[in-house]
């Protein structure tokens, strides 16, 4: 009760942050970590139940979490294939709690799960196949997972066409296993 609406009011200073230090790669790092950050503590506080104010500020998280997912930031992309960036890392967190939501609180997630489903399906089919990638990967096919195992959404994916594409962009480019991929990788059935 005491904790989250400093959190939230955090959340959008930092965002706001992003945009007067845009020049600056050292700052941008910073403030997204600590969005990363954010993220991991929202998902922590929402883990175990929905509580009322995060029911009730959806519509500040979700469209925050999104911009997020889709913002291309230059600034923060890697040079190595194998070491996460911070925006890789953020992603992931993201991915990781849309997962939470889609799974525990369906019927409030609702109204957004169109929306980040489009959107991680276009960071999945835009998303390399090296290493740094893997986490924000795994996590991305989770969530799409999560929403198709659920019959309200199926729908999602019920076309033909839906499915052919996701085969051809998603699942096919991502089936090429390394070791430590398999090793970082949780099925769940």
């Amino acid at each position: 009760d005491k904790f989250a609406k400093p959190l939230t009011d955090l959340l959008l200073a930092t965002l706001n942050l992003r945009s007067a230090h845009s020049a600056n790669p050292e700052a941008l790092k910073i403030i997204y970590s600590s969005l990363e950050l954010m993220c991991k503590v929202f998902n922590s506080l929402n883990s175990q139940d929905l509580p009322e104010f995060f029911e009730d500020n959806m519509k500040t998280w979700m469209p925050a979490f999104h911009e997020l997912l889709v913002s291309d930031v230059p600034a923060l992309k890697t040079d190595g294939d194998d070491e996460s960036g911070v925006l890789e890392m953020l992603r992931s967190q993201i991915c990781d709690n849309i997962t939470l939501y889609a799974q525990k609180y369906d019927e409030e997630f609702g109204p957004f799960m169109q929306q980040f489903v489009t959107a991680v399906w276009e960071l999945l089919v835009n998303t390399g196949q090296q290493p740094k990638f893997d986490a924000l990967v795994t996590n991305a096919l989770q969530f799409l997972s999560t929403v198709a195992g659920r019959q309200q959404y199926r729908n999602l994916f019920e076309d033909p066409q839906v499915l052919a594409s996701i085969c051809e962009k998603v699942i096919v480019p991502n089936m090429d296993f390394r070791g430590e991929l398999l090793m970082s990788m949780s099925f769940k059935y």
